[in-house]
């Protein structure tokens, strides 16, 4: 698949595309705070560098878009709602996994320049409320928080990969399906109370 860097022309006040090669994508991304986590938990069998970023590339491969701000000025307040769920709706999921989850979630969404604002869960799925600029595609935010929390999760947390849904999902933790709903105003005081009011637990002895 060819990629392409967007940059948009002052002078000629025209959008143009220029060459954009997988591994001038691999440099740049291996700069996130993402990255630099995955990095430190490369197998050693594997290349670190590419093991790291691919849930990167993979969620940021078609339209990537750096925005030339010169001379414009933005205001936005885009606020978004997600729920992610388990693959079979498993119950995975304990209070030291949604602990390290948020702390996951926080750092991909500051390197696609969000803020995670709100963040709980209960064993099989999670909340979060975040606020993201402009220039960010909501499923490209969406791709980058499941690829990455996956793979540092099952990284961080081997017994993961062992629980019944994950292991008979071929490994993947995330069901595909996932709710996105855009909030704003007096909503969203309400919704940030109800995420903090999901009660997060251990399994029952």
């Amino acid at each position: 698949m060819d990629i392409h860097l967007l940059s948009y022309d002052n002078r000629r006040n025209q959008l143009k595309a220029l060459p954009f090669t997988k591994g001038e994508m691999i440099r740049q991304l291996a700069r996130t705070v993402t990255a630099r986590k995955l990095l430190r938990l490369a197998p050693k069998s594997m290349n670190a560098t590419a093991w790291a970023v691919s849930p990167l590339i993979d969620s940021r491969r078609r339209g990537l878009v750096y925005g030339d701000s010169q001379g414009r000025r933005v205001v936005y307040a885009l606020h978004a709602h997600m729920v992610f769920v388990t693959k079979r709706r498993g119950k995975v999921f304990n209070i030291a996994h949604l602990e390290q989850l948020e702390e996951i979630c926080r750092d991909v969404c500051s390197d696609f320049e969000a803020e995670l604002k709100e963040f709980n869960g209960e064993r099989d799925h999670v909340y979060l409320l975040v606020i993201y600029p402009p220039k960010v595609r909501l499923s490209e935010l969406v791709n980058g928080l499941k690829g990455v929390s996956s793979r540092l999760l099952k990284v961080q947390f081997p017994a993961i990969s062992t629980f019944w849904s994950v292991r008979k999902s071929g490994g993947t933790l995330w069901s595909p399906s996932y709710f996105a709903g855009s909030v704003g105003g007096a909503p969203i005081e309400i919704l940030r109370q109800y995420i903090e009011n999901q009660g997060r637990s251990d399994p029952p002895a």
